[in-house]
């Protein structure tokens, strides 16, 4: 699971329904697509915002429900989800800074 704001959510659940798809089946989509093919740019990282982000209930940005509820992802798919971890591992960062990498980059 990881965190992500309003704004990615909603262009998350905009191109699944766009794809007549799940918002789980379109973000694991583009995860395999990027673990297929591995583009990573740490400047590209960071200019996305994607160093790693722990919610605090403390700060009023954090406490939207999307923040709140964080999102689920590929739980169901144990294969990517090593290949995933080995990359994040690989470049340095955390899964879920990796996840929320790919899902900025394809969503901009």
């Amino acid at each position: 699971m990881f965190y992500e704001t309003a704004e990615y959510y909603a262009r998350l659940d905009a191109r699944a329904t766009k794809l007549d798809k799940t918002m789980a089946g379109t973000l694991r989509e583009l995860i395999w697509d990027f673990v297929e093919n591995p583009d990573f740019d740490r400047d590209e990282f960071l200019n996305l915002g994607c160093e790693p982000q722990k919610p605090k209930p403390s700060n009023p940005d954090h406490l939207d429900d999307v923040r709140g509820a964080g999102i689920g992802f590929i739980s169901d798919a144990k294969p990517v989800v090593s290949q995933v971890e080995q990359l994040a591992r690989d470049f340095g960062i955390s899964k879920a800074s990796l996840v929320r990498y790919i899902l900025r980059k394809n969503l901009q």
